[in-house]
């Protein structure tokens, strides 16, 4: 029966992982108010407003499970038990998938050519200018992220034994010993 790891990153890397992972989430919630205040002036146009994807899903706004996550690092650092981080491990699988989706977001934001009325280009300038500072921030939300979960898979494969080759009578690579023999 797979058994969650109890070893962890060190005290020092959780803890800057979710000073990291707070700093970030704050940002994206001040650029958040910013763009609802930048995009909330607009004046009706020839073209119409400026409304971009991640504007009309709020992505910013998502950044409140950045948040958590962060704070779940922090907190396992702090209390080490299995249940912390399991929900650690659980926070940041969330973070991950919220910035990529993110990621693809502010992407095809990016790619895309609206025509705008002259009133309100500057505006929609500035707007895709913090969509281009999002998606680096989003970029290291992943990255921090995938990172941590990768770290707990690795130890999880390492506990589990998974690491060493196929040769001896292990019962989980009986199919693989069988495989090698036909060859």
């Amino acid at each position: 029966m797979p058994v969650f790891p109890v070893e962890s990153l060190s005290l020092l890397d959780s803890l800057v992982l979710g000073a990291v992972q707070i700093m970030t989430s704050s940002f994206h919630l001040l650029m958040w108010y910013f763009l609802f205040d930048l995009y909330s002036q607009q004046h009706k146009g020839y073209f119409g407003m400026y409304n971009p994807i991640t504007y009309r899903v709020q992505y910013p706004s998502w950044a409140i499970s950045f948040l958590v996550s962060g704070i779940l690092s922090v907190s396992e650092a702090t209390y080490s038990s299995v249940h912390s981080r399991k929900l650690a491990f659980f926070g940041n699988i969330v973070s991950a998938s919220v910035a990529s989706v993110g990621i693809i977001l502010i992407i095809i934001e990016l790619c895309m050519e609206e025509e705008l009325s002259y009133k309100n280009f500057s505006r929609a300038n500035v707007g895709r200018m913090v969509s281009m500072i999002l998606l680096i921030t989003s970029l290291l939300e992943f990255s921090l992220t995938f990172t941590y979960v990768c770290y707990v898979f690795y130890n999880w494969a390492w506990g589990q034994g998974r690491y060493h080759s196929c040769r001896g009578p292990e019962p989980w690579c009986e199919g693989l010993g069988r495989i090698r023999r036909r060859r």
